[in-house]
């Protein structure tokens, strides 16, 4: 196949992404979610049931919490898209 080039300045934009410090991004979501009054969970997630109009995630903690909306945003192999089918 032959070699596609894509150029940001073609669509008139300086970049198409930037690469941020993780540990920046984690402060800034950080600080958004508690103005936001969002609790941080410190576990991992494995199974997922879901329910009519929400699912429960079991947590490496012991504990579980309910949401109706998930992402899953844990990578190819991610338990939470599994558990989604």
């Amino acid at each position: 196949a032959p070699e596609v080039c894509f150029r940001a300045a073609d669509l008139d934009l300086d970049a198409f992404g930037y690469n941020v410090p993780n540990g920046a991004l984690l402060d800034a979501f950080n600080a958004a979610a508690a103005a936001q009054g969002v609790a941080r969970i410190d576990a991992s997630a494995g199974r997922v049931e879901r329910h009519a109009a929400e699912a429960e995630i079991a947590l490496s903690t012991g504990d579980a919490v309910t949401a109706r909306l998930v992402v899953a945003a844990d990578g190819r192999q991610s338990a939470i898209r599994s558990g989604a089918g």
